[in-house]
């Protein structure tokens, strides 16, 4: 059984999540597909950069293992609408663009993930990875693992558990008429006591993050939503899609980082891969802006599992 991780990339600012994801995996995953189109799911022209990412020393060490797929034309639909429901037909056709190369060097019994770059599963923790390797023994055609996710930074925590990295066995997806539409689809959930895959999204300075909302499958975002979003320590909800702050769990905390909810190389580096995008008044903030009640949100309903809020933010500042 050999398990092997195709991941989308699209931006130079990806380079530290990216090695992240390969500290995180290099030791038990037999390779790393980077997959990249040079227009984005929205049919504009962005460039190709992964290979100039993976030129610099940093990544010299994990080079033997990675095999990077490009297209230089667009992948979204000849003619067709720009909206939501088709820049998704662009990420599938991004995700597929490994699949041919797949099928013809793995076994029908060999793991594909299909994850984005900011997203990993921690085989650098002893206890994470003997939890992995067995999970990958499971039978099912399609497995995903439970995550964490950390937004605007990679110490600031998104209290949400519903969130997963799928996999899926070669043979598989060989059966299926469209094996990389909708990646969850298929899989039989796993969640054992640690959580495995770790996500580090938006960890990037605000026009990045702004870069990133500007060109990815969902759409109607506006600067103003990333805005409040950052001073304010929120998932970007966007009203003209309908979106609005409606639960604990839309409200990030910045907590104390150990080896229950980092990876080793996180952990590690945590002072040089810090963005600092969060405002670090955010607690006062939000009462400004919302009018919330101490204590924070996911203190009210006791949705912290476990995790330490940094001792900074748990009151508002006077």
């Amino acid at each position: 059984m050999k398990i092997v991780d195709s991941f989308l990339f699209s931006q130079p600012h990806e380079r530290d999540v990216l090695l992240a994801k390969l500290h995180a995996e290099y030791e038990h995953v037999d390779e790393f597909i980077g997959l990249e189109s040079a227009y984005d799911f929205r049919g504009n022209y962005k460039g190709l950069h992964l290979d100039e990412v993976l030129r610099h020393i940093d990544f010299d060490f994990f080079k033997d293992k990675i095999t990077v797929i490009s297209r230089e034309t667009s992948l979204f639909p000849e003619g067709m609408e720009k909206k939501e429901t088709n820049y998704f037909l662009s990420e599938f056709a991004s995700r597929a663009l490994c699949w041919n190369y797949v099928k013809s060097k793995y076994a029908d019994n060999d793991w594909l993930i299909m994850s984005d770059v900011d997203e990993m599963l921690d085989f650098s923790s002893p206890a994470r990875r003997d939890i992995l390797l067995e999970g990958f023994k499971d039978s099912s055609p399609g497995i995903q693992w439970q995550n964490l996710k950390f937004w605007y930074d990679f110490d600031n925590l998104n209290f949400n558990p519903d969130k997963y990295i799928p996999c899926h066995k070669v043979g598989a997806l060989k059966e299926r008429e469209n094996p990389f539409h909708h990646r969850n689809n298929h899989c039989k959930r796993l969640e054992p006591s640690l959580v495995c895959g770790l996500e580090y999204a938006y960890c990037f300075p605000r026009d990045d993050n702004w870069k990133k909302l500007n060109t990815f499958a969902h759409d109607r975002y506006t600067t103003q939503a990333l805005d409040f979003g950052l001073h304010a320590n929120h998932w970007h909800k966007e009203p003209q899609r309908g979106e609005f702050l409606n639960h604990p769990t839309d409200f990030f905390e910045t907590i104390n980082l150990d080896e229950s909810c980092s990876t080793k190389f996180v952990l590690d580096n945590l002072d040089q891969l810090k963005v600092n995008t969060v405002n670090p008044d955010y607690a006062d903030a939000r009462q400004s802006m919302y009018n919330m009640e101490m204590p924070h949100p996911v203190l009210q309903h006791n949705l912290t599992r476990g995790y330490k809020i940094n001792k900074k933010y748990f009151y508002l500042t006077r």
